[in-house]
């Protein structure tokens, strides 16, 4: 029940006992040991509360050996000859007895310092598993991708609080993530701009250089992240910003209508002045010398100020100049850039601009059947570093979205294994408020380490996430129950359609049939499911609660209580809305008071991990679900 599972492992009958904790150990540096133990000590679900590693040079019953050349020992595995990195990070975990009268021996070989961690981490998982009488093993691992990394959303609208950050890079070193970034928009405290984030509880720069010295300290790369050209509302909704604007009145994009500003200007001189400003406050605070620019989905470009450059020269060609501006910015500070390679791809080949070799082009999408493959054949062409970006499947979706998840991420992982991809970079982003709670999060960020590390799923008991992330010692089945109610409302995903503005029906992507349901108006026409499959839905939801087993976590126990309660929501809601006018007279003044109950709750629990910041906005689109709800009462009642 190890997270991830290695890539070989051969099991022996016999069983020997590893002695007393804490576990002496040779050839590892004290301030090594030290930070795996301060590790250990922080991860609840692991049942050791003391040191677990001693520094011994003679009674020791673990020997490192550091910078072993362990090439020869992996030539066997198939997927080591896919991958275009050295073998540093391998390691290989012997565990076995002398004769019946010794405590058993363990011997680590590791190709450098993460290595060594890595084993380390894999000892304690087995400890917390076994106790100290562990099956005679041998290990032999490594991570397919070179870079393993998650990115959070602290922009909309949930800023964490430091503690919480602190113990998620915690989690990500013991989950073997070696790369962070905390995608922002308006919530760094850049210096003279107090006005776009007086009201969102941003990061300091202290706290930024807090979290790169811990991110550090446990072999984990904390990479800049600030948008610096699309996603920009925050900042232009705001004078003087507005100014800067591509365009503050309404316009339209593939069939869907927006209103208000969305990017920067390329046309507008103060556009590169203000990106250079928030670059020169940021970077200084990193201590990586990497910095995610993300320039996504510039799909109002050309449609305000700077049209006549467009029609001129060509969406890619403004859009590409515009981005070369910025990152020679961020080479101007030492630092590399990494950018979001959406509109390279979606450009014809002679718009294509030549990346430089430096760059670290970021393939994202969310959905199975994402091309990952074609776009890092091209990326390659071009002779620049891919990464392969999938996501938790979280957000937009109250439980998460687990078939949808473990196809997204195999497919990231498969498909960037075989052409070349070397980095993996799990998404988690806000949209709509950030209302999924951390322990459906944190089950994705599980399984996605799984991915990383050797390019395949978990078996689908998800005991291992059970045992070593959550702290199910009883029945190991938490994980399993996770998946199942990220499952929920499967059925209906499969066909599950949305309206655009202009009246075209498109499949639904990035949410759930569940959100859809709670956020959408309550006499909108389009009803994804019948009124007999919502009530299957109800019933397997049902099946669920009755199965669910509470942990010694009590704040995982209330979240979980909070996700079934909006769960129910949504299916009663749905429910309702398929059902006779007269059933929708009774039961909508209850629909209205159990999401007032779900306002109140989100607010409390919000507050015990997350900043005040951004509170009332996440609120507000629940607010909206009442007054919506309201305003078909009185319909209903005329």
């Amino acid at each position: 029940m190890l997270i991830p599972e290695p890539l070989f492992l051969e099991l022996f009958e016999k069983r020997v006992d590893v002695g007393e904790i804490p576990i002496g150990v040779k050839g590892v540096s004290k301030e090594t040991l030290n930070t795996i133990n301060a590790l250990v000590r922080s991860i609840c679900s692991v049942d050791i509360n003391e040191n677990v590693f001693v520094d011994a040079k003679i009674l020791h019953q673990v020997e490192v050996f550091i910078n072993f050349d362990i090439r020869e020992h992996f030539t066997d595995l198939d997927k080591i000859l896919k991958i275009s990195f050295n073998l540093n990070e391998a390691f290989i975990i012997s565990i076995d007895q002398q004769d019946d009268n010794q405590i058993a021996q363990i011997y680590i070989y590791a190709g450098n310092d993460a290595a060594v961690k890595h084993a380390l981490i894999t000892l304690v998982q087995l400890i917390n598993q076994y106790g100290t009488l562990i099956p005679s093993m041998v290990i032999r691992d490594m991570p397919i991708f070179q870079n393993r990394g998650f990115l959070l959303d602290i922009s909309r609208d949930r800023v964490p609080k430091m503690e919480e950050l602190m113990s998620l890079v915690n989690t990500l070193a013991f989950l073997k993530y070696n790369h962070l970034q905390l995608y922002t928009e308006h919530t760094f405290a850049y210096k003279g701009h107090e006005t776009v984030w007086k009201n969102a509880s941003p990061l300091t720069p202290a706290e930024i250089q807090a979290i790169d010295v811990h991110c550090q300290l446990l072999g984990i790369t904390l990479a800049a992240n600030q948008a610096c050209f699309t996603h920009f509302t925050r900042w232009l909704e705001h004078k003087p910003y507005s100014e800067l604007a591509e365009i503050i009145s309404e316009w339209e994009w593939e069939g869907n209508s927006f209103l208000g500003p969305y990017s920067l200007s390329p046309k507008i001189p103060g556009s590169i002045s203000l990106v250079s400003d928030m670059l020169g406050q940021l970077l200084p605070n990193f201590s990586s010398g990497l910095v995610n620019i993300n320039c996504d989905e510039a799909i109002d470009l050309g449609k305000g100020a700077a049209k006549d450059l467009v029609d001129e020269r060509g969406t890619y060609t403004v859009y590409w100049d515009f981005v070369n501006i910025i990152m020679d910015i961020v080479r101007d500070h030492n630092f590399r850039p990494m950018f979001w390679a959406d509109m390279w791809l979606k450009a014809p080949k002679k718009y294509r601009m030549m990346l430089d070799k430096d760059v670290i082009s970021l393939v994202w999408g969310y959905e199975p059947g994402t091309q990952f493959a074609q776009a890092c054949i091209a990326l390659n062409a071009h002779q620049t570093e891919v990464w392969v970006c999938p996501g938790t499947s979280c957000w937009r979706s109250i439980t998460g979205r687990t078939d949808e998840r473990r196809m997204n991420l195999n497919e990231a992982a498969v498909q960037g294994l075989e052409n070349g991809a070397k980095g993996f970079l799990l998404t988690e982003w806000g949209d709509s408020g950030h209302r999924q709670l951390y322990p459906i999060t944190l089950f994705a960020l599980a399984e996605a380490a799984q991915s990383a590390w050797s390019a395949s799923n978990l078996d689908t008991s998800c005991k291992a996430i059970s045992l070593q992330i959550f702290g199910d010692r009883k029945k190991l089945e938490i994980g399993k129950w996770l998946a199942a109610l990220g499952n929920v409302d499967v059925d209906l995903r499969q066909n599950a359609t949305r309206i655009k503005d202009n009246g075209l029906e498109v499949p639904l992507i990035n949410a759930s049939c569940l959100f859809a349901e709670m956020d959408g108006q309550i006499n909108d026409e389009i009803k994804s499911g019948t009124l007999t499959e919502w009530s299957r839905v109800e019933t397997g939801l049902v099946n669920l609660i009755d199965d669910f087993m509470p942990l010694s976590d009590e704040q995982f126990n209330v979240e979980v209580k909070h996700i079934i309660k909006v769960t129910k929501f949504a299916i009663q809601k749905a429910i309702l809305r398929r059902d006779s006018a007269s059933k929708q007279k009774q039961g909508i003044s209850k629909l209205i008071d159990l999401m007032k109950d779900i306002i109140d709750e989100h607010k409390v629990l919000w507050l015990r991990r997350s900043r005040i910041g951004g509170l009332d906005d996440s609120c507000q689109h629940y607010e909206k679900i009442i007054a919506d709800l309201v305003n078909y009462a009185k319909s209903i009642s005329l």
